[in-house]
């Protein structure tokens, strides 16, 4: 349920009202008739001396009546002076301002409710507190006019209370209304690179994490006059969402989400191992992905309670010791190393089977010859040796394979040689009439 901010009245302030100084000037003008019956002053006689008179006597008496009355205003202004610099002084060391120039300004202000200077004071979140203590508006408060830069909300306060939220644009703040912090609607990033971690088998890491996040916009749709809508409730808790850090400051809204996300991501770390979050099981392109959503839901819950929307949480890095770092770096290469050697012992496995293979089929394409040679012999009725047929179809089959294997050293000279036994042979089996010399093919 949205908490709608409750408009502020105008402070009940005595002098803003013209009654009160109807009442002032109806004093003063008691305080006069007093002093002139005091006097005895007989106006009627007054007047009918002055007709009698000279322009330079008329003069002298009109001054003489205006010192016979109005010298008892003299205690009447010395009491005023007094009193206005007693109040600028209290002003001065009660709100503990610079100067009495600054103290009279502002007791100016509180005089005129409706003080302000043009656009007024252009307040934006990273110069607020830095010119909090140099301006009075910012230090104590209204009455005063400030201008909210776009993209931008002001939370106020009065009397130390939640008061209203100023939207973009120029506002009128009302007497001690006072600028407690301003938000930026736009989506925020943030990089946190020194995050400490220690995993489920006690080992430190240091982790680099980016986070996205906004204050949250509620059922209210982005439009071209409002591109950055914003739900009141999340901005009245985001304004107040403030943490004191060991140092004794204070950390402000948009600090919260990285405190937020360290702790949940030491908390999701400490249920992994080392080895899990380096490499997790059925995982390569992204490592981190399980880490991420468990960090980032556990986060958004939390956050979503101060009235912050998380909208992504990305891990660009887990960086271990530099010891652990090192043996990874050592287990990595044994491994690659490994690989590489089994690779390469497949490879010459595979290189000798074929050619293991390969000498196979020539035997094989030799004894075929052989036999063929042999059996076209019988069937013609050579008389020549068998050994010289073997011998034929043997330096036949040699010839192939050296065919086959031209590219290799020494191919040409072994092609030569065996064509040579060969011609020795056909010749020896022509000699023999012997039917050898045709050609088998």
């Amino acid at each position: 349920m949205i908490n709608r901010s409750r408009p502020m009245s105008t402070p009940r302030i005595s002098h803003a009202h013209g009654w009160f100084t109807l009442g002032l000037f109806a004093l003063l003008f008691i305080y006069f008739l007093m002093v002139w019956l005091l006097e005895g002053v007989n106006l009627r006689a007054w007047l009918a001396g002055l007709l009698q008179l000279t322009p330079l006597d008329l003069i002298w008496e009109f001054i003489g009546l205006l010192w016979l009355i109005f010298r008892h205003f003299i205690p009447v202004i010395v009491g005023w002076w007094f009193a206005y610099n007693a109040t600028v002084g209290m002003m001065q060391r009660l709100y503990d301002l610079p100067t009495k120039d600054d103290a009279s300004l502002f007791l100016s202000r509180l005089r005129s409710p409706g003080y302000g200077i043009g656009k007024g004071l252009p307040i934006w979140p990273h110069t607020l507190e830095i010119e909090r203590p140099s301006s009075v508006l910012l230090r104590v408060g209204g009455p005063g006019k400030v201008s909210v830069g776009p993209f931008m909300v002001a939370v106020t306060e009065d009397n130390g209370r939640f008061a209203r939220i100023l939207p973009p644009g120029s506002h009128q703040l009302y007497p001690f209304e006072y600028i407690h912090t301003i938000l930026d609607l736009r989506p925020q990033e943030r990089t946190i690179a020194d995050a400490v971690v220690r995993t489920r088998d006690n080992i430190d890491l240091t982790v680099t994490f980016s986070i996205v996040y906004r204050i949250r916009q509620g059922d209210e749709q982005p439009s071209k006059t409002k591109p950055y809508p914003y739900e009141e409730a999340a901005v009245r808790a985001a304004a107040y969402a403030q943490t004191v850090l060991e140092n004794g400051a204070a950390s402000t809204w948009d600090g919260k989400p990285a405190t937020t996300t360290r702790s949940k991501l030491a908390v999701a770390v400490e249920r992994y191992r080392l080895d899990e979050l380096m490499h997790p099981p059925g995982r390569t392109d992204e490592p981190y992905r399980a880490l991420q959503r468990e960090v980032w839901r556990t986060a958004r819950t939390e956050l979503g309670h101060y009235g912050i929307d998380l909208l992504s949480v990305h891990i660009d890095r887990v960086q271990p010791p530099p010891d652990v770092e090192a043996q990874y770096i050592d287990y990595w290469r044994t491994h690659w190393e490994e690989r590489a050697k089994l690779s390469k012992a497949d490879g010459e496995a595979t290189a000798v089977e074929e050619i293991e293979i390969a000498r196979a089929e020539a035997e094989v394409a030799m004894i075929q010859a052989i036999l063929e040679g042999i059996q076209r012999a019988r069937r013609s009725g050579a008389t020549t040796r068998t050994s010289e047929i073997v011998a034929l179809r043997l330096v036949e089959g040699l010839e192939r394979m050296a065919e086959q294997s031209r590219q290799k050293p020494n191919a040409l000279t072994l092609l030569a040689e065996l064509d040579q036994l060969r011609s020795d042979l056909v010749t020896r089996a022509l000699a023999d009439n012997s039917p050898l010399s045709e050609n088998p093919e």
